[in-house]
């Protein structure tokens, strides 16, 4: 190999690490994860809107887009309300996760429901948001409720008002992000 060659062989090598450092954002591993979030969470922020439900049902899979439906989940994703009430018996974990690239695991409807100590029930239901919300909390008939946005998700805790667990407990729980875990 003549002296020429060499060198335009290295340039051509030197440019390979180049691009290939450019394309890895400079670590050393072309698949590092890009975020310090942890890879369980349901990132309701992410970049990539999600997509739109069909026709308003928010409990639905979205047209053209692959689903699965899991009656059990993360345990993590039980802890706001454990945390708060560790007598509370699971009753119901239902979760349906998009499989569809680019939404590929993440959440799109859930189900939460518990027994408390009492016997009452406390039910949690997490969707995609269809319009702009804020924080609430109250009481309607018999029942007590919160309402809390969360990223791109809404998430709403109801319980009879005769468990005596006030507005602003279920508030807590309703906008604590680890309910979105998968």
């Amino acid at each position: 190999m003549s002296r020429r060659e060499l060198l335009i062989a290295a340039a051509v090598l030197l440019a390979i690490l180049v691009i290939g450092k450019a394309l890895s954002n400079g670590s050393h591993s072309p698949s590092a994860p890009k975020s310090s979030a942890p890879p369980t969470l349901a990132r309701p922020n992410g970049p990539v809107a999600l997509p739109p439900p069909m026709t308003g049902d928010v409990t639905a899979c979205p047209e053209r887009v692959r689903c699965a439906i899991q009656e059990a989940g993360n345990g993590l994703a039980l802890e706001p309300v454990r945390a708060r009430l560790p007598k509370a018996e699971v009753t119901r974990f239902h979760s349906v996760l998009l499989e569809t690239e680019p939404w590929s695991g993440r959440l799109w409807y859930r189900e939460l429901a518990f027994r408390l100590p009492d016997g009452s029930p406390l039910e949690i239901r997490i969707s995609v948001r269809l319009k702009a919300t804020s924080a609430q909390a109250g009481r309607v008939g018999t029942q007590s409720y919160a309402l809390a946005p969360i990223g791109r998700y809404e998430v709403r805790v109801t319980v009879p008002q005769a468990t005596g667990l006030s507005p602003t407990d279920l508030q807590r729980i309703a906008g604590d992000e680890r309910l979105l875990t998968t």
